[in-house]
Order: C-alpha cells, then sequence, then structure tokens
C-alpha cells in the first residue's frame, strides 16, 4: 500500500507508481543485461583457466597454449563486444527503443520527454510558460512596485 501524502490526490499516486514501476523495469533490463555480459566473460574463461592447467601439467605445449587462448579471447571480445554495443545505444528513457547517431528519427531528448510528461500529468503549467503567465507578471510587477515605494522613501 502506497502512503498518501497531504495534498496528493489519487491520480498524484497513481502516476508515482507508474513511474517507479517504469523506472524498476528499466533497472531490471539493463540488469539483466549486464548480467548477460559477466556470463559470457565467465564462459569464456572457463576455457582459459583449463588450458592454463593443462599447460602448466605439460599436455600440451607453449604454442598450442598461446593460439588457443588468443582464440578463446578474440571470441570473448567478439561476443562481448556485440552485447556491450547494445547496452550502450539503448535509450535512456525507454529501454525497449535505441539512440542512433546521424539518423533523421532520432528520439526525443530528455528535456522533452521530462517537459511533455510534466505537462501531460500535472495539467499545470510548465516553467517556460510561467514567464508568460499573469500571475506570475502581476507579482513581479507588484514587487518592483514596493522596492520602487521603498527607494523612492529613502531618498
Amino acid at each position: 500500500m502506497v502512503k498518501m501524502y497531504e495534498g496528493h490526490t489519487v491520480a498524484d499516486n497513481e502516476n508515482n507508481i507508474k513511474k517507479l514501476i517504469e523506472i524498476e523495469y528499466y533497472s531490471g533490463r539493463l540488469r539483466e543485461d549486464n548480467t548477460t555480459v559477466f556470463k559470457i566473460f565467465i564462459v569464456f574463461l572457463i576455457p582459459l583457466i583449463v588450458l592454463g592447467y593443462l599447460q602448466s601439467k605439460s599436455i600440451i605445449n607453449g604454442k598450442v597454449y598461446f593460439r588457443i587462448s588468443l582464440l578463446v579471447i578474440v571470441f570473448m571480445g567478439i561476443f562481448s563486444s556485440k552485447k556491450i554495443y547494445d547496452i550502450y545505444w539503448r535509450n535512456k528513457m525507454n529501454y525497449d527503443n535505441y539512440d542512433r547517431l546521424y539518423t533523421s528519427a532520432q528520439g526525443e531528448g530528455i528535456f522533452e520527454y521530462n517537459r511533455k510528461n510534466f505537462i501531460k500529468n500535472s495539467g499545470k503549467q510548465s516553467s517556460t510558460d510561467l514567464l508568460k503567465s499573469s500571475e506570475y507578471n502581476r507579482g513581479f510587477e507588484a514587487g518592483t512596485a514596493a522596492t520602487d515605494a521603498a527607494g523612492s522613501s529613502t531618498t
């Protein structure tokens, strides 16, 4: 059960729960992919350990050990770099989408995403609209009038 805070509506609480679920989904997917990268390293390090043991017992010679080890390391680099590349190009706001350079259809940036969702979720004015707001201008004019009156009375 999520605690209701004073001044929060049920819609605000539902929106907060939805955000938490999205954050957990993103973190879970990222964690799964990072775990996959570590599994790749472990799977390829096991043959290296076995080869090192065989070479230390003189079952295989140094040239064979070096060549097979190099081959294993190259395959490990290829498989792990593909997964790391995939993780790197994931969108920072929606893990299922990719961000690519030099494409005409790039996704929206973090600022645009936050601004759109702030306006959609809160139904309030955005900060850029605040400067145009009559309430803000009235408060600003009243504040400048008060400082002008205070400034003129001291002279």
